[in-house]
C-alpha cells in the first residue's frame, strides 16, 4: 500500500536481543536512505509461561528487559538524528501485556 502511493516501504531483520545487531540495523537503515519518516518499535518477548527458565541476551541481560526495552531504546537513540532530519517524522512504540 505504501509503494503503490508513491513511498518506500523496506523489511529489515535483525535479532534484537543482540545491541551489536540493534546498531548494525541502524547502520543499514542510515545507509539506505536519507530520510525517515516513521520508526516503529514493535518486538517483545513473552515470559514463556510458568516454570521457564530464566533467558539472557547475548550482551547477558535478561532477554525481556533486553528486547523488549533496551532494543528499542538503542534503536530510537541511533536513529533520532535521521528522525529529526525528516521532520514531522514520528516514534511509535508497542507494547502488550
Amino acid at each position: 500500500a505504501i509503494e503503490a502511493k508513491g513511498g518506500k516501504a523496506e523489511f529489515l531483520a535483525a535479532d534484537l536481543a543482540s545491541l551489536a545487531e540493534v546498531r548494525s540495523l541502524a547502520e543499514a537503515v542510515r545507509a539506505r536512505t536519507d530520510r525517515l519518516d516513521i520508526l516503529i518499535n514493535n518486538a517483545g518477548v513473552g515470559t514463556g509461561g510458568q516454570g521457564a527458565k530464566r533467558q539472557v541476551s547475548a550482551d547477558g541481560y535478561e532477554l525481556r528487559f533486553a528486547v523488549n526495552y533496551l532494543a528499542g531504546f538503542l534503536l530510537t537513540s541511533e536513529l533520532l538524528p535521521l528522525l529529526k532530519a525528516s521532520a514531522p517524522a514520528r516514534i511509535v512504540n508497542v507494547a502488550s501485556a
